[in-house]
């Protein structure tokens, strides 16, 4: 998002072009798996979309659009994501056969930026920028609209997400929305504001009260801009209308729908960046918690598995990591060597699969220092 944000008025033309072409979007579907019925649904989504005005409650007349659906609509930032896709991809099949080539950044395009260090002393971070010829910055800061290095459980946090909700659901809004109304505006809202921050982010109980609260009340509020009673229990409303409720939905549910992704894209992506990241520095960690011959930490299948000659004449079988560290305990990028201790003396074949063992231990080194 980013990119395009910074390029727009490079890539303007012909990201809009793509956009007009509702045959393509029905292409890309088609190549992503979406059988006939669904993509003759979204036919039907974009290419008979009408209005109609309220008069009196209502709906008076139909006009259609020349657009397709608009900006407000949910469907529309998925439908966006399938379509910058394929430019991602034609972007990185060029990057892969020299297509693309750098540009020399300008020296006012590095003054506008920032350094930050990761676990650095300052002064380096200082030299460095100043050899890069930019400011140093701080954390926490934002990236892609998200803050990195502030605390997700902290309530101050949550604040852009908050403030944005209050804004969008202001109580003089109730003067002029039914109740109806009232209650396709916070959909509408909790379908777009609060969906970036819950899909990377668990969030705390005590935002949700507050969320939750600003909606109770704005559904609520009465014409004459007082606080009625609660018609209904709110855990009733946020049921589905097929049970009874309004449809709104749990917010915590909502978030527990949206981080599922991450488990799912983790057993997808293993050769990717942030799954090799994960599988080294937060699932191993110190080793004072997985260990060495039973648990799963290299490959799919736990060391005893893979190595049971070895296993059988180990005598450390219940070991944890840190404790077969020849390099003072600390299951680190300081790993000297591994403590591998067996009954007796190995035989020919058992002299192979330690020879494997140790490849798998170095390879396993090798991804967690790239």
């Amino acid at each position: 998002m980013a990119f395009y944000q910074a390029n727009w008025d490079t890539v303007k033309t012909d990201v809009q072009a793509v956009f007009d072409d509702w045959d393509f979007l029905g292409f890309v579907l088609d190549k992503k798996g979406f059988g006939a019925v669904w993509r003759k649904w979204m036919l039907g989504c974009w290419s008979s979309t009408s209005f109609s005005v309220f008069l009196n409650g209502r709906p008076r007349g139909k006009f259609k659009v020349s657009r397709g659906l608009l900006q407000g609509d949910s469907l529309s930032p998925f439908l966006f994501i399938l379509r910058v896709d394929v430019l991602g991809r034609m972007v990185d099949k060029a990057k892969s056969v020299s297509a693309l080539r750098g540009f020399k950044v300008g020296k006012d395009f590095v003054e506008k930026c920032q350094l930050l260090g990761i676990n650095l002393e300052e002064d380096i971070v200082e030299l460095r920028a100043k050899e890069i010829g930019c400011e140093v910055g701080q954390w926490p800061m934002k990236y892609l609209g998200l803050p990195l290095g502030a605390s997700p459980h902290n309530k101050g946090f949550w604040e852009p997400v908050i403030s944005s909700c209050a804004k969008c659901l202001d109580g003089w809004k109730c003067v002029f929305l039914s109740r109806g109304g009232r209650l396709t505006l916070i959909q509408s809202i909790l379908s777009s504001i609060p969906v970036y921050y819950m899909s990377f982010f668990c969030i705390p109980k005590g935002v949700v009260e507050v969320l939750e609260k600003l909606i109770r009340d704005f559904l609520w509020e009465g014409a004459d801009h007082s606080q009625s009673d609660n018609l209904v229990s709110w855990k009733e409303v946020c049921k589905s209308r097929d049970h009874g409720g309004f449809g709104i939905g749990n917010l915590d549910s909502r978030n527990n729908a949206f981080l599922m992704k991450w488990p799912w894209r983790f057993s997808l992506e293993k050769s990717s960046l942030w799954h090799r990241v994960v599988m080294s520095r937060f699932k191993v960690g110190k080793g004072d918690r997985i260990r060495f011959w039973e648990d799963i930490w290299i490959n799919d299948a736990p060391l005893k598995l893979q190595f049971p000659d070895l296993f059988f004449i180990s005598l450390s079988g219940n070991c944890l990591i840190k404790d077969m560290v020849v390099s003072g305990g600390k299951a680190s990028l300081e790993i000297l060597g591994w403590d591998l201790r067996f009954r007796r003396n190995l035989f020919k074949m058992e002299v192979t699969s330690l020879t494997q063992l140790l490849q798998s231990l170095v390879k396993f080194l090798n991804d967690f220092i790239s």
